[in-house]
């Protein structure tokens, strides 16, 4: 019989090992000390670095009349009239320029072309589907023709003509691409066509992308009847047409009338053509209501811009010319009017874009403002391009407004120039667009040194990164993992370390540059250290991250050597083998 006792005591053995065993594996804390919790963000982060990159002249020739987009990729593209068409685009990926491309003449019907302006688009795929006027040879006159780049072969493709019903010249072709990539192109035709006359009217034409078949031309000015003029056009998401034109014709749409002389006044005309039924709409006069608003501020309206939004919305903004000081002088203002399709149009005030952003009405005041351009970005935050005239000096600047989609005030303004040495001319045209991060391209054509230039320059952003906490903090390995957000524009990240905080990384080099979201730092010995990242796109770097620190404190060897699970078995084996030898002897 097995004594009492003994049992017991073997049992509290084997207990004893157990309990010993636990204890040697839970980490000891005799090296570490109490800290004080310090916030996370010593900065703040996400803050947006805005910078006006240094102008760049692209062409070494004659160049006019440049237009340019951003395609869904971030890449930009530019294309110019001169003595032929060119193109260059700028690369997302290698943040390089190509060369310039010629559309070869030789491709173009018609014999000889003198070119003037451009207009172009960029599809889903890459493909550039361009538009220009040029007087051919042969036929005396402006046609407009068409063209398309072919992004899988970078190759043109035949040109061909688009203009096939017009007898008299051709000119100001305005290109934009619908959602199913159809072509549609607008412009200026003397043309008798349907029995229009011979004023100058907007005509219109599209493309079909499956069919690749143009329809016939279609007369936009049917109501007008006397010089229909610079011709905008915009698609909204359902496939409908938008145009805006400026025009002399004395057309009122609604129940009023102008004063006599008022009537025969320019005024900015919208028209709308339903993609369903193929039906246009009738003539509307967006600036129409600034007359009704203030009879003797308008005396002529012109050179209208048009927009959609994301909610198809229509924005349009002109050129207001009023007289001042008895009809003596006149001053040049920028009006800006929304609307729908239903012709909903916004019942005012309509909003004087430069009186109401920089000073009173007044002939006081030095600078004309005319000339705008307007694009509304994927946030639906709306973008102005804009010239600006001193009246004494008669020096003409190309300025940017920008307002954002929660705003009603313009939250920048910029003089885009910033070039004492270079002065555009009151006729210089420019273009603008906005890619997909929000950066803002620029071209204008400039006269220097005895030939004209195009010129671009980028107004870009870079974001701070956001760093996240870091885990486990304090650190008994010496071993830590960064992780921070993706940000726009960035094509790699700057990472710094400090054993004192800092909040600029001006004295610091950085400890490694990654392309990645995350960095692992190894080995650290004790102490603290703070981490702060800077992302880098391919013109500029952004500001410091928030910091965040981590301490090190190695877990001092632990004094027991942990029993592994086999050693508790084959100690268990050897207790029960003891016991039963002891029943054996017992029991002889």
């Amino acid at each position: 019989m097995i004594n009492r006792n003994f049992f017991l005591r073997e049992c509290y053995f084997v207990i004893f090992l157990l309990l010993l065993n636990i204890l040697s594996t839970t980490p000891s804390t005799v090296a570490l000390k109490e800290i004080t919790i310090i916030p996370a963000t010593l900065q703040v982060a996400n803050e947006k670095y805005w910078s006006w990159l240094p102008i760049l002249n692209l062409t070494s020739l004659n160049a006019y009349f440049p237009s340019i987009v951003a395609d869904d990729f971030g890449n930009v593209h530019i294309i110019w009239g001169g003595s032929n068409v060119y193109y260059m685009f700028w690369n997302a990926t290698t943040g390089e320029w190509s060369s310039e491309e010629e559309i070869p003449s030789s491709d173009n019907p018609g014999g000889e072309i003198t070119f003037k302006s451009t207009s172009f688009d960029v599809d889903k795929l890459g493909n550039i589907h361009v538009t220009w006027n040029g007087n051919t040879s042969e036929t005396g006159y402006n046609q407009i023709l068409y063209s398309c780049r072919k992004a899988s072969t970078s190759t043109w493709m035949t040109s061909e003509f688009v203009s096939t019903e017009s007898d008299m010249s051709a000119i100001a072709p305005i290109l934009k691409l619908d959602n199913w990539e159809n072509v549609h192109i607008i412009w200026m035709d003397q043309s008798n066509i349907s029995n229009n006359g011979d004023d100058v009217d907007i005509f219109y034409k599209y493309k079909n992308s499956t069919t690749e078949a143009w329809s016939l031309t279609e007369v936009v000015s049917t109501e007008s009847v006397s010089g229909s003029e610079a011709p905008k056009l915009d698609i909204d998401s359902k496939g409908n047409i938008h145009v805006v034109w400026q025009d002399i014709s004395r057309y009122v749409p609604l129940e009023f009338e102008k004063t006599d002389d008022k009537a025969d006044e320019l005024d900015i005309f919208y028209k709308y053509k339903n993609i369903t039924s193929s039906i246009w709409d009738i003539t509307d006069i967006p600036s129409f209501i600034l007359y009704l608003e203030v009879p003797d501020f308008q005396d002529y309206s012109g050179d209208p811009t048009i927009a959609l939004d994301n909610s198809d919305i229509v924005h349009i903004m002109w050129t207001e010319v009023s007289p001042v000081a008895d009809d003596f002088y006149q001053r040049f203002d920028i009006a800006y009017n929304f609307g729908s399709a239903s012709k909903t149009w916004y019942l005012g005030p309509v909003e004087v874009f430069q009186r109401d952003m920089f000073f009173e009405y007044s002939y006081s005041n030095e600078l004309d403002y005319f000339n705008p351009s307007i694009i509304i970005d994927n946030s639906d935050s709306i973008h102005v391009l804009y010239s600006t005239r001193n009246r004494t000096t008669h020096s003409k600047d190309l300025m940017y407004a920008y307002r954002n989609a929660s705003s009603t005030s313009w939250n920048i303004t910029e003089n885009i120039e910033m070039d004492t040495n270079m002065d555009l001319n009151i006729n210089d045209p420019f273009d603008f667009a906005v890619d997909l991060f929000g950066n803002v391209h620029v071209v204008w054509k400039n006269f220097t040194s005895h030939s004209d230039s195009i010129f671009y320059r980028q107004l870009t952003h870079i974001t701070s990164p956001q760093l996240e906490l870091i885990t486990p903090n304090p650190s008994s390995t010496g071993d830590i993992t960064l992780s921070w957000n993706t940000v726009t524009n960035a094509i790699k990240y700057h990472v710094y370390r400090s054993t004192s905080s800092f909040d600029t990384p001006s004295s610091l080099s950085p400890v490694a540059t990654v392309t990645d979201l995350s960095f692992e730092d190894s080995s650290l010995e004790d102490g603290t250290y703070y981490y702060g990242i800077v992302a880098g796109s391919h013109f500029l770097n952004s500001t410091l991250s928030n910091v965040v620190f981590v301490e090190v404190n190695i877990a001092i060897v632990a004094e027991f050597v942990p029993l592994t699970s086999s050693t508790i078995i084959l100690i268990a084996v050897l207790v029960i083998s003891r016991v039963l030898i002891r029943k054996r002897k017992n029991e002889h």
